[in-house]
């Protein structure tokens, strides 16, 4: 890494981690770059009709960019996070594992309660052996 520290978790190495606020719902892309290989990661917050059921899911756009939906992430006042690190593929030919945790912040849709501004914490890393045995 080029600021001159190295965080390891096990056999992993942590390739960016920080929080942020988001404008609402709506996409946040993050552009990440290791050993000249490039993947775009998109947070995707969306509603739907059924505002009861909190759903995740993940498309590939490409081969270089994966989109992750979040429905209905709108009344997690004290967060959710993801249990165990999600591996999301590869970059540079090793995997990338990401860990979350998306926060409500009240009262943000105008006349309600409902929350459409999210604080994301996040921390990708990347394995420090080459995936499915590539050289």
């Amino acid at each position: 890494m080029n600021n001159g520290i190295t965080i390891r978790y096990g056999d992993k190495i942590l390739l960016a981690s920080g929080s942020l606020l988001t404008f609402g719902l709506g996409k946040t892309s993050f552009d990440l770059s290791y050993n000249d290989d490039r993947l775009t990661v998109v947070f995707d917050f969306i509603d739907s009709s059924d505002l009861s059921a909190k759903r995740t899911r993940s498309t590939e756009v490409g081969h270089n960019e994966i989109t992750l939906k979040f429905e209905n992430y709108r009344n997690s006042r004290f967060g959710i996070t993801n249990i165990s690190p999600l591996e999301l593929g590869t970059i540079a030919d090793y995997p990338l594992w990401l860990r979350y945790r998306i926060v409500a912040v009240p009262g943000t849709q105008a006349g309600t309660a409902r929350s459409q501004t999210k604080v994301l914490e996040y921390s990708f890393y990347v394995g420090t052996e080459v995936a499915r045995g590539k050289d």
